[in-house]
């Protein structure tokens, strides 16, 4: 899952894929055996990122992703497996985009980079 983000206001337009956000680096979590790492990436209209990788489940990674973003207004702009994420800052808006490798997160994120993530095995 990716989305969109407006600064100064909270604007959110769900897509597809998956991404990371800058800001504060978050802890990862432990693994699942069957090899399946998710990770989120969250942002408030403001440009407060929090990020996540490598956890057990998309719900977990996204709610570490918003604890770590901090503030009430942060949303989950990605959302991703087994991949990278990146978010990138186009001027009026904040934007996520995600893929295999990070080349293919920032290329869907588009702009200019202001975080990413991968899970492990990625890059």
């Amino acid at each position: 899952m990716t989305g969109t983000i407006s600064r100064g206001r909270r604007m959110v337009v769900g897509g597809t894929a998956g991404l990371l956000l800058a800001g504060g680096l978050v802890g990862a979590g432990a693994a699942q055996a069957d090899g399946w790492y998710y990770g989120a990436i969250a942002v408030d209209s403001h440009g407060n990122v929090g990020k996540s990788w490598d956890y057990d489940d998309s719900s977990s990674a996204e709610q570490r992703a918003l604890d770590e973003c901090g503030n009430s207004d942060c949303t989950i702009v990605a959302s991703f497996s087994n991949g990278c994420g990146a978010v990138s800052d186009n001027g009026d808006r904040y934007s996520g985009g995600t893929g295999d490798d990070l080349g293919t997160a920032e290329n869907v994120a588009g702009g200019n980079i202001i975080a990413w993530v991968c899970t492990s095995g990625h890059s």
